[in-house]
């Protein structure tokens, strides 16, 4: 006791001194705020249980899947033709998961999409399609409403369930909309490195890096577009662009340390004929932490902004009162 004491003692005699100054500086406080909010929305993320819906949002992702993937491809089809857009799909999960992952996903394409050859078969198929499609999404907004506290009077109701269908099929387009960009600038990056790859070599990494980060943005327009919309209580744009950015940039970052990882590891073998579907599901699980962790991100600077304005508000007013009257 009486050591630890002295070194205590020495110890802030060095801080009195100006010694240790030079070796131990505060942190700037923009990088304490950050640094507070994030460790506030990691434990609102386990407060509110996201890894167990995250494994939910994963499953239902599973079997939305196909249909989801046929409603894209018809959106990108339409533009550069169901083939070129199935491929250039394909390509994308080969270059993250492989090629086994991309041929089950190729497969789960042409289950989903076998015509029908009755009418009323084709109307069938269709409405469950967009039913199966919309799945998902429903599970986020139920995630959602539970991240913001939304009461179960709010969630409930045929209103509600017809607007959360309606938004859900919005966002579905959307992922079609991503998956046109995506292949645009696939095309774009594809015909400058073939003309002039061979005299600009940095060009063509320089297109790539643009096309990264102009996915990057558009995939942060869908985000925000869902941390806005879906959840049954008013939210402000200004607070989840930045969770969105953030979604966005660690799905990338992801995207990207997956394909490593699956690229230096036998992870598909290591489960034999289920290989495949482990590999999916982790990519969805993984996604779906992102998501969930952006959602409380946003919140989190939701309630930071609005303590905030009450604390400036408080200070307004206080400012504002006259000064009491003292007699002479």
């Amino acid at each position: 006791m009486a050591a630890a004491q002295l070194l205590h003692a020495a110890r802030e005699s060095c801080y009195r001194s100006g010694l240790l100054m030079s070796s131990f500086t505060a942190p700037p406080s923009w990088l304490y705020r950050s640094m507070r909010l994030f460790a506030q929305a990691a434990i609102a993320w386990s407060d509110h249980r996201a890894a167990t819906m995250g494994a939910a949002i994963a499953f239902y992702t599973l079997f939305s899947m196909g249909p989801v993937l046929v409603i894209a491809i018809a959106i990108a089809g339409s533009f550069y033709g169901d083939a070129a857009a199935q491929a250039g799909l394909l390509s994308q999960v080969q270059a993250l998961l492989g090629q086994q992952v991309a041929t089950a996903v190729g497969s789960v394409i042409q289950g989903a999409n076998q015509p029908d050859r009755a009418t009323w078969q084709t109307i069938l198929a269709v409405a469950t399609s967009l039913f199966a499609a919309t799945t998902v999404f429903t599970e986020l907004k139920s995630s959602l409403d539970i991240i913001w506290d939304v009461p179960k009077s709010q969630q409930e109701g045929v209103v509600a369930l017809i607007r959360s269908r309606v938004l859900s099929f919005g966002i579905v387009l959307s992922v079609g909309f991503i998956l046109l960009v995506s292949l645009l600038l696939s095309t774009i990056i594809a015909a400058v490195e073939s003309r002039y790859g061979q005299w600009f070599g940095m060009s063509v990494a320089v297109l790539s890096l643009v096309s990264n980060i102009v996915t990057t943005l558009v995939v942060t327009m869908l985000f925000a577009a869902i941390f806005k919309l879906l959840p049954a209580c008013p939210v402000a744009w200004k607070d989840v662009w930045r969770g969105a950015l953030l979604t966005a940039c660690l799905y990338m970052l992801g995207k990207g340390l997956i394909a490593m990882y699956l690229g230096t590891t036998a992870l598909a073998s290591s489960y034999g004929a289920a290989g495949t579907l482990v590999l999916i599901l982790l990519w969805m699980y993984y996604s779906a932490q992102v998501f969930l962790y952006g959602a409380v991100l946003s919140r989190e600077m939701a309630k930071q902004r609005a303590i905030n304005l009450a604390a400036a508000e408080r200070e307004e007013v206080s400012s504002a009162a006259p000064e009491p009257f003292t007699a002479p």
